[in-house]
């Protein structure tokens, strides 16, 4: 396993994590291709991040834990012995947001965007999409729908487990079942980006998805553990909206 140590993390801290996460790979007979990252970016005081990356039948997963050290500790340990033995036996999707999963979410003074990202969002269902955000631990995960060509993006709701929000409308998914997302309650907002900024700072929302009314392409604008923001962007040559 690959090692990344970043900022204020303790050296007792990097050993408690490499041996506890060392031990789930162990007990489930996984060596292959492991990087943990941790880090914490300006003292002691704030939260551990803890980041596992890893491959399982050639695919690629992650998962990330956060919390003072050795609450941080114990719970990637717990997530990532979970999520290898979902992916393990190829059933496991969470349509629920866990109890006790540090969410980012409160009104704070105006952020600053300091990191862009921007790739081609792949073409899926809405349910494969789910089982792509379980496997990269994501609270939110960005596509194009299969379906009508839009922009996406599925995210946990808290009790309301799952939800989809499209670039345009609110119809049901095309087959509709129980473990088919919830479609998300209004219409997507057009935002430009300072619009954008200040209302997810005004209103403490963990992430935004917005459609930019410059591209009039998706937007997911989320805060970060070390207060500011990152904005994912779709790129240029991605096809647009069928409907």
């Amino acid at each position: 396993m690959n090692v990344v140590v970043r900022g204020a993390v303790r050296p007792l801290e990097a050993q408690r994590a490499e041996e506890a996460i060392g031990a789930v790979l162990a007990r489930r007979d996984h060596s292959d291709s492991v990087t943990m990252r941790l880090s914490r970016l300006r003292n002691p005081l704030e939260p551990l991040v803890i980041q596992v990356n890893f491959q399982l039948h050639e695919t690629r997963a992650r998962m990330q834990a956060a919390g003072p050290g050795p609450q941080a500790v114990t719970r990637a340990a717990g997530r990532l012995d979970h999520q290898l033995y979902g992916m393990g036996i190829g059933t496991r999707v969470r349509w629920w947001f866990e109890p006790g999963r540090r969410t980012l979410a409160h009104p704070s003074q105006r952020a600053s965007i300091v990191r862009r990202k921007h790739y081609a969002w792949p073409e899926l269902d809405p349910h494969n999409a789910v089982v792509a955000m379980d496997r990269m631990d994501y609270d939110a995960y960005t596509f194009l729908d299969a379906h009508s060509g839009q922009d996406c993006v599925v995210y946990r709701a808290g009790p309301e487990g799952v939800q989809l929000a499209r670039q345009h409308g609110t119809y049901p998914c095309p087959a509709p079942s129980l473990l088919a997302p919830t479609i998300a309650p209004g219409k997507t907002p057009v935002l430009d980006e300072e619009r954008a900024v200040t209302l997810l700072c005004e209103q403490g929302l963990p992430f935004l998805f917005y459609i930019d009314s410059a591209d009039e392409r998706g937007r997911l604008l989320y805060r970060r553990y070390d207060h500011e923001l990152t904005l994912l962007s779709p790129t240029p040559d991605t096809h647009r909206s069928r409907h």
